[in-house]
C-alpha cells in the first residue's frame, strides 16, 4: 500500500496494494493494483492508469481520460467529472457537472445539479493545480460515444438527451429533493 500527501503527486510506476493520496493535484499514470481513495482539487487518471479495484475521489475536478480503466466500481463526489474511461464495475457521482464518454460495465446512479444551479466551473478559480482541469458542461451530460452496461438512475428536474443506444438497462430519473 502507498499512502502520500503533498502538493502535486504524479503515480508513474506501479503501487502492488492500495494507493491512498491527498494532494491539491494527484495524477495517476500508472497502475495500482487494488483499491484507489484520492482527494484534491485536481484529480487525473491518465490514458494508461489502470486501477484493480474501486476508485473513490472527492475533490473540485476528476478526469479520467480515455484508455484509463478502473477494474471495480467507481465512486466520485465533487464540482465536476468527466469520465472518457471505463470502468467494469458500477459508478456513482454526487456533482455539480458530470459529462459520460467512456464505458460503464455496470450500473449508474448520479445526483448532479441542474445546469441552471451550478456556479463558475473549477477551471475558473483553480489555477494552481498543476495540471489542467478541463471544462464540464453544467448538468449531465452523455456522449453519444458513451455506454453504460446497466441502469442508470439520474437526479434532475427534467429529461436529459440520451443517444440512442447508450443504456442497455432501465434509465430512470429521479426529482431533486
Amino acid at each position: 500500500d502507498l499512502i502520500v500527501s503533498g502538493s502535486v503527486i504524479v503515480i508513474n510506476g506501479t503501487v502492488e496494494g492500495d494507493l491512498f493520496a491527498m494532494g491539491q493535484s494527484v495524477v495517476i499514470n500508472g497502475t495500482v493494483t487494488d483499491d484507489v481513495r484520492i482527494a484534491g482539487a485536481g484529480l487525473q487518471l491518465g490514458e494508461e492508469a489502470s486501477i484493480g479495484g474501486d476508485l473513490l475521489g472527492g475533490g473540485a475536478s476528476l478526469e479520467a481520460k480515455k484508455g484509463s480503466v478502473v477494474i471495480g466500481d467507481f465512486l466520485f463526489g465533487g464540482a465536476q467529472a468527466l469520465l472518457s474511461c471505463e470502468v467494469d464495475g458500477d459508478a456513482m457521482f454526487g456533482a455539480g457537472a458530470l459529462e459520460l464518454r467512456g464505458q460503464i460495465g455496470g450500473n449508474v446512479v448520479a445526483e448532479v445539479a441542474d445546469p441552471e444551479d451550478a456556479g463558475a466551473p473549477p477551471s475558473s478559480y483553480m489555477w494552481q493545480t498543476g495540471i489542467p482541469i478541463p471544462s464540464v458542461q453544467p448538468g449531465f451530460t452523455i456522449d453519444e460515444n458513451a455506454k453504460i452496461g446497466g441502469n442508470l438512475v439520474y437526479t434532475q428536474s427534467s429529461d436529459i438527451q440520451i443517444p440512442d443506444g447508450t443504456v442497455i438497462g432501465k434509465v430512470t430519473r429521479r426529482e431533486p429533493v
